[in-house]
C-alpha cells in the first residue's frame, strides 16, 4: 500500500470518533485502526531516533571539551618537563661548565630535579604523559618511569 494513502487512511481513523467509526464495514474500521497504528509507531521510532541524536551530541560536545581540558592540562605538563629536562642537561653536558667537577655536576642535576619538583613528582608527571602517549596506550614500564613503548 502507498505511503500516501496509510497516511490518508491514518488521518481519516485519528479524525473519527466511535460513531464514525461504528458506521463503517469491519473490515475498513480495521484498515484505518492498522493505519494509525502504524503512524504511531513511525512517529514513536522518529521521536526515539531524534532524542537520541540530541543525547550522543550532547555526550559528543562533552567529551570534546573534556579531552581539550586534558589536552591543555597535559601541555603544561609537557612544558614543565622539557625545562626541567633542559636544565638537567645543562648541569651535566660534557661541554658545559659543570664537566669539570663530574660530582658537582651530579649534584647540580639532583638539585635541578628537586627544584622541578622532586624525582617522584617527576616520575607521576611522565607518567601521566605517557600514559595517553601512543594512541592512548599506556606506558608499558611503570616499575622504572621509563617508556620505551610506542611513540
Amino acid at each position: 500500500m502507498a505511503p500516501s494513502k496509510i497516511a490518508d487512511f491514518a488521518g481519516e481513523a485519528a479524525a473519527a470518533d466511535a460513531a464514525v467509526m461504528s458506521d463503517y464495514s469491519p473490515a475498513k474500521r480495521i484498515g484505518l485502526v492498522a493505519a494509525l497504528v502504524l503512524r504511531a509507531q513511525t512517529q514513536a521510532r522518529d521521536d526515539t531516533t531524534e532524542m537520541f541524536c540530541r543525547r550522543v551530541s550532547t555526550l559528543t560536545k562533552r567529551a570534546r571539551e573534556e579531552l581539550e581540558a586534558l589536552k591543555a592540562a597535559h601541555e603544561q605538563i609537557t612544558e614543565r618537563l622539557v625545562a626541567a629536562y633542559r636544565s638537567v642537561l645543562e648541569q651535566i653536558d660534557p661541554a658545559g661548565q659543570a664537566a669539570a667537577r663530574e660530582q658537582a655536576a651530579l649534584e647540580a642535576a639532583r638539585a635541578a630535579v628537586e627544584r622541578a619538583g622532586g624525582f617522584a613528582a617527576q616520575y607521576r608527571d611522565i607518567d601521566a604523559v605517557t600514559a595517553h602517549h601512543g594512541n592512548n596506550q599506556p606506558c608499558p614500564s611503570t616499575l622504572s618511569h621509563t617508556c620505551s613503548g610506542s611513540t
